[in-house]
């Protein structure tokens, strides 16, 4: 539920929110496509998971040595969708932090406004 609330509802929904922290946090509307592809690429492995798996028991009832590589796919379907999800938030902290200047921060390279700058 956070990833579609944080990568898709937030984005779409942030241009309208007058609140300029909101806005700031908002991820890019392409975090949206993102998600999506997330989602298509984790149904695909899945697929793909449940035929290796059929394979896998079927060489394990034939009395075969089934394959190692797939004995450690069919196992570890979900670590791929985790690392995914991982992979994004830490993609949104990094814009966050390096990216994305605070909202009604002075910026360094300008000159400060108060007594004594020559702008008086």
């Amino acid at each position: 539920m956070l990833l579609i609330a944080l990568f898709v509802v937030l984005p779409l929904a942030a241009p309208r929110v007058r609140n300029r922290w909101v806005r700031w946090a908002a991820p890019s509307r392409y975090a949206v496509l993102t998600v999506i592809a997330m989602l298509l690429t984790s149904q695909a492995v899945h697929t793909v998971g449940r035929s290796l798996r059929h394979r896998y028991r079927d060489e394990v009832r034939r009395g075969e040595a089934p394959q190692w590589e797939l004995g450690s796919l069919v196992n570890n379907l979900s670590e791929f969708r985790e690392f995914n999800a991982y992979y994004l938030y830490a993609v949104y902290v990094a814009v966050l932090v390096f990216g994305r200047r605070l909202p009604g921060a002075a910026d360094a390279n300008e000159p400060a406004r108060g007594a004594g700058s020559q702008g008086e």
